[in-house]
C-alpha cells in the first residue's frame, strides 16, 4: 500500500469554489501531489482516488490522468444517500 494523501480546501463546503484562481491552486497542489506519490512510490500499479468536490474540479482531475505517470486509474464519485458512499465511476487501466 503507498499510503492516503488528502487534497482539501482550508475552509471545504459546497460554496468555497469561487474564483478561477481557486481551481488554478487546486490544479497546480493536483499535480504536485501525483508527482511526489510517484517519486516516493514508483511501485504502485493502481491508483484510486476517491472523490467529493465540485464538478470543475473533477474536470480537472481528468485532464490530469495520464497512464505513464499513474498507471491504473480508479475514480470513485461520493454520494451522500447511497450505500456504500463512494462508487466506482471510472476506470483507466493499461491492459
Amino acid at each position: 500500500c503507498g499510503g492516503i494523501y488528502r487534497i482539501t480546501a482550508n475552509v471545504p463546503g459546497r460554496e468555497w469554489l469561487k474564483y478561477r484562481k481557486q481551481l488554478d491552486a487546486f490544479t497546480n497542489a493536483y499535480y504536485q501531489a501525483l508527482s511526489q506519490i510517484r517519486r516516493q512510490n514508483s511501485f504502485i500499479k493502481k491508483f484510486h482516488l476517491f472523490y467529493a468536490g465540485p464538478t470543475p474540479l473533477a474536470f480537472r482531475i481528468g485532464q490530469a490522468i495520464n497512464e505513464t505517470m499513474i498507471g491504473d486509474f480508479i475514480i470513485y464519485n461520493f454520494n451522500e444517500q447511497s450505500r456504500p458512499r463512494y462508487k466506482k465511476i471510472f476506470e483507466l487501466s493499461k491492459k
